[in-house]
C-alpha cells in the first residue's frame, strides 16, 4: 500500500513538472509574439508652410505625407538622401494629378540608400521641403551619423612591489576644460548638396548642434544672380538637373531686369526625364504664375512659353 502511494505521488510530481515546462515554453513563445512593437512615426508636412518640418528627426520606417492639390499635369515628385562626404541619391516618382492626391514616403535605412557609407548611422532629419505649384515636390533627408566617443587612454601599468622606476603614459590627453561654443560650416551648400554648419566646441571638437544649410537657397541666389548682374539685353541660361521652381525672389529679379531674357534648361522630372528647355521672353511678369505658397513651377512655365524637348 505504501509502495503504491509513493508511486502515485511520483506520477504526480512529474505531470507537475510537465505542465510547468509546457507553461514555460507558451509563454516564451506566444507572449514574445505579443509584446508590443513601437510605433512608426508619421509627419505630414504642409504644403502652405513647406519649412514648418525642416530639422525633424526621422528613423527608417517613419513615413512623410503631403497632400497635392489637382493638377492638370502628372504630379512628380523626387526624394534626396543626402548621407557623409557630400554624396547623394536620388529616387524620383510620379502620381496622376489630376484629382490630387497624397504622396507617402517610408523612410529607410542607409544601408539601402548607400552601403558602403563608413561609420555608425544614427538617423535621418529632414531638410527641405518644396512644393512647386502643385505639380512637383521635392524633400530632401540627411543622414546623421553616430559621433564616435575618444578612446580612453590605457592605465599606466603598475610598479612592481619590489620597487622600479614607474612608467607614465605619454599618450594624447586633453586637460579638463570649459567648452567654448562656435557656429563652423563644415560643409558648403552647393545647387546639388546640402551642406552642414556646426556648433562646435574650439577647444575638442564636441558637437553641440548640426544644421543643414539649404541647397535649393544656392540655386534660387544663383539664379537671381546670374539675372541682376547679366549685361544690358543678355539671355541669361539658368540650367539645373535638380530643382523644379523659382521662389517669389526670382520672379523679382526678373521684374528689375526687363531687358533680360531667360534660357532654362532641366529635366522633366527633377533629376531624371527629358531634358527640357523653356526661353522666358524679356520684359515677362512670371508673378501671375506663382502659387499660394510662392513658387512656380517650371513645367507650369513649360506650358506657357517656348519649350524645346530632348529625349534622353
Amino acid at each position: 500500500m505504501k509502495r503504491g502511494t509513493e508511486s502515485q505521488k511520483s506520477l504526480i510530481r512529474k505531470r507537475q513538472k510537465n505542465f510547468f515546462i509546457f507553461m514555460l515554453t507558451f509563454i516564451l513563445v506566444v507572449g514574445t509574439q505579443i509584446m508590443p512593437v513601437m510605433a512608426a512615426t508619421q509627419v505630414e508636412l504642409d504644403t502652405a508652410n513647406p519649412d514648418s518640418k525642416n530639422n525633424t528627426t526621422l528613423n527608417p520606417g517613419d513615413t512623410v505625407t503631403w497632400r497635392f492639390p489637382g493638377s492638370t499635369y502628372i504630379y512628380n515628385y523626387t526624394v534626396t538622401y543626402v548621407y557623409p562626404d557630400g554624396n547623394s541619391v536620388s529616387d524620383g516618382q510620379e502620381q496622376s494629378g489630376a484629382s490630387g492626391g497624397t504622396v507617402s514616403v517610408t523612410v529607410p535605412e542607409l544601408s539601402d540608400i548607400a552601403p558602403s557609407v563608413s561609420g555608425t548611422f544614427d538617423h535621418w532629419v529632414l531638410t527641405s521641403f518644396i512644393d512647386g505649384n502643385g505639380e512637383t515636390g521635392q524633400l530632401t533627408l540627411t543622414a546623421v551619423m553616430k559621433t564616435e566617443a575618444p578612446s580612453t587612454p590605457p592605465t599606466p601599468p603598475t610598479p612592481p612591489a619590489s620597487g622600479g622606476k614607474k612608467t607614465e603614459n605619454k599618450g594624447p590627453e586633453l586637460p579638463p576644460h570649459e567648452h567654448h561654443y562656435i557656429w563652423k560650416v563644415t560643409r558648403e551648400a552647393t545647387e546639388d548638396l546640402e551642406g552642414e554648419e556646426l556648433y562646435i566646441c574650439e577647444g575638442c571638437n564636441a558637437v553641440m548642434y548640426r544644421v543643414p544649410l539649404s541647397a535649393a537657397g544656392v540655386f534660387i541666389k544663383n539664379s537671381i544672380n546670374a539675372i541682376i548682374n547679366a549685361k544690358p539685353g543678355a539671355t541669361v541660361e539658368i540650367s539645373t538637373r535638380r530643382w523644379l521652381t523659382f521662389n517669389t525672389a526670382v520672379c523679382d529679379a526678373l521684374s528689375s531686369r526687363p531687358d533680360v531674357s531667360v534660357k532654362l534648361s532641366y529635366l522633366e522630372k527633377g533629376h531624371m526625364g527629358d531634358d527640357l528647355t523653356t526661353y522666358i521672353p524679356a520684359g515677362t511678369d512670371l508673378h501671375p504664375y506663382l502659387n499660394d505658397e510662392g513658387y512656380v513651377g517650371f513645367l507650369c512655365l513649360k506650358a506657357n512659353f517656348p519649350t524645346e524637348r530632348k529625349s534622353r
